[in-house]
């Protein structure tokens, strides 16, 4: 969990009101060490969660304010610190969100630091070895990228960086940085970083789930259209998705390519359910088509439908999930 969720526990359930709430006697952090073998990776998963967890337990609710104890946490750090403890630095992480850019030709790339009086350097290359030989800049704002490439950004104060360096890769294809929209509106729970837009910033998950670009439907077809701003030729699309069972995530029974030029009238041109994984659960559907050239591309997943008996989670609508659509 990050401090600032930790922070924002209440061990009082809303629901209790105060003749009920006076039996909560305090609140209790765990950490369950099965899996954790050394003193070190303890240090780490516990500070500074649990300077933000004895300031909830402690004060009353009303006396809780996050800015103050952000400040109070740099001192906290410098105990850290002095104690030599391996307390985990993602405090200090970079935030990073993707953006269309006004004319749909590349992608804005905006990085964010809630730690003050800190600064952004990025560099940047066509690939990880490009990228060492290259020298960091200062950031001064959202950066447009518009060509496949990796890079890095990093925060300093007091010629000292600040937490861990956080490395973008970018692959850009026809449809990366497009006008898109979808028909059926994801779950809550996986909305996608940029909404639709996930499907065409140019990146999509190596790390599972956990990665927040993923737009997930439960029973419901995804149904996205590319708008490629003029007639494009193409002869391939592909779709990056999860085959993950046991959490009730299936495969689309298939991904269907539709093209049209008016954005009204559209004409299947090819369907596939081969999948090809990347990593253990990950993986892509790929539609090969004729060569041939359309402005507007629909890109139809049609979701796996109810889980029938002896499947994991039997009887229940599948999850269907995607986090980015290229075109070639």
């Amino acid at each position: 969990l990050p401090v600032e969720k930790v922070y924002s526990y209440n061990p009082v359930p809303k629901q209790l009101d105060a003749s009920k709430a006076k039996f909560i006697e305090g609140a209790q952090g765990s950490l369950w060490t099965e899996y954790i073998g050394n003193p070190s990776k303890v240090e780490y998963m516990i500070f500074p969660r649990m300077s933000a967890l004895r300031e909830v337990v402690w004060s009353p609710n009303e006396a809780k304010y996050w800015k103050g104890f952000e400040k109070r946490l740099q001192v906290q750090f410098k105990r850290y610190d002095l104690w030599k403890a391996n307390y985990s630095k993602a405090y200090f992480d970079i935030s990073a969100s993707l953006f269309p850019t006004q004319n749909f030709d590349c992608v804005s790339w905006k990085l964010e630091s809630k730690y003050p009086n800190a600064q952004i350097e990025t560099r940047n290359g066509l690939n990880k070895s490009a990228l060492r030989l290259s020298k960091f800049v200062k950031y001064n704002g959202a950066i447009n990228v518009n060509k496949t490439s990796v890079y890095e950004s990093r925060l300093f104060s007091n010629g000292k960086q600040l937490g861990n360096s956080l490395f973008q890769n970018f692959y850009f294809n026809k449809a990366t940085g497009k006008k898109v929209s979808i028909t059926a509106t994801p779950s809550s729970k996986y909305p996608g970083q940029g909404g639709a837009f996930s499907l065409v910033n140019g990146v999509y998950s190596q790390k599972g789930l956990s990665y927040p670009d993923w737009l997930g439907w439960v029973g419901d077809d995804m149904e996205a259209t590319i708008d490629l701003g003029k007639t494009t030729s193409f002869d391939s699309v592909r779709v990056h998705t999860v085959d993950q069972n046991g959490s009730w995530i299936y495969l689309p029974q298939y991904v269907e390519v539709l093209t049209s030029n008016d954005g009204n009238n559209f004409t299947s041109v090819g369907k596939s359910s081969t999948f090809v994984a990347d990593t253990l659960t990950m993986g892509w559907i790929n539609v090969t088509t004729p060569k041939q050239s359309a402005r507007f591309i629909k890109v139809v997943a049609k979701n796996y439908g109810m889980i029938p008996d002896g499947k994991p989670g039997a009887g229940n609508k599948a999850w269907l999930f995607a986090d980015e659509i290229q075109i070639f």
